[in-house]
């Protein structure tokens, strides 16, 4: 595959402050806003970054440092997942992954959600899915033409959403002017600590240095929603609930 032979081969230079706010019956404002990828290859290898700012409500993450690491080979880090909160109480979600080293692990056939649903991306034709954490998962996506990187947040508190509406999968597009492709949502699940937050983003400019031309099949329409119009409601309803409350919440 050339891209991660490239990759392997070492180096290619070169994403709820106020109220969340998801409408029962029109989607969902930006649950992540002013989305950020880049890259750099200051230590050898190629290294991808995401930010996102959480809009969250009253909820607070904790600051924290989630390592990715090879759970054979505990001191073959991968990368990290860091929750960041700064003195004006933005929260802030941050991936950061080692793409020559990721590269460099085995591919899984059927990419999922810690809930056990698939991932919302598609046409892809190699997926690399790594653990952080007890229940959090990084995913690295090649194609001769694209990358794609993604994070799922396994958060407790939102178990008490999955009492109501388990199994769920809820994603948008990322829309406005934040000049980054790819989709954002939750996902419930069946067993506790199978619930979250999760984006998927293409990364293919950042890393490569040009943009990918069917990067736009990608964040198709599969396995975006796998509920009906009511469940999505409800479920869209016990977020708002829980973003009214202040507490801080426990990654997983």
């Amino acid at each position: 595959m050339k891209i991660r032979m490239f990759l392997n081969k070492a180096i290619a230079p070169v994403m709820l402050s106020g109220l969340l706010a998801l409408q029962a019956c029109g989607g969902a404002q930006s649950l992540m806003q002013n989305i950020k990828v880049s890259s750099s290859d200051a230590t050898g290898d190629l290294m991808l970054t995401m930010k996102s700012q959480l809009n969250i409500g009253q909820l607070i993450f904790p600051s924290l440092t989630i390592p990715v690491a090879d759970p054979k080979h505990p001191d073959r880090q991968y990368g990290t997942i860091s929750l960041l909160r700064d003195i004006n109480g933005v929260n802030t979600l941050q991936l950061d992954v080692n793409l020559t080293l990721a590269a460099q692990l085995e591919a899984v056939s059927d990419g999922r959600l810690p809930n056990g649903n698939p991932i919302p991306i598609s046409n892809i034709d190699e997926l690399i899915a790594i653990k952080a954490g007890s229940k959090s998962q990084v995913y690295v996506g090649f194609s001769d033409d694209k990358i794609v990187g993604g994070v799922a947040v396994a958060v407790k508190e939102f178990d008490n959403i999955s009492r109501y509406v388990p199994g769920i999968n809820l994603f948008y597009d990322i829309g406005g002017n934040q000049n980054v492709k790819g989709v954002f949502g939750v996902f419930t699940g069946m067993e506790p600590g199978t619930s979250g937050l999760a984006i998927f983003f293409d990364a293919t400019k950042a890393a490569l240095g040009t943009p990918s031309p069917t990067i736009n099949t990608v964040f198709a329409s599969k396995a975006k929603v796998t509920s009906s119009q009511k469940a999505r409601e409800q479920l869209e309803s016990r977020l708002q609930q829980l973003a009214s409350q202040k507490k801080v919440l426990k990654v997983q």
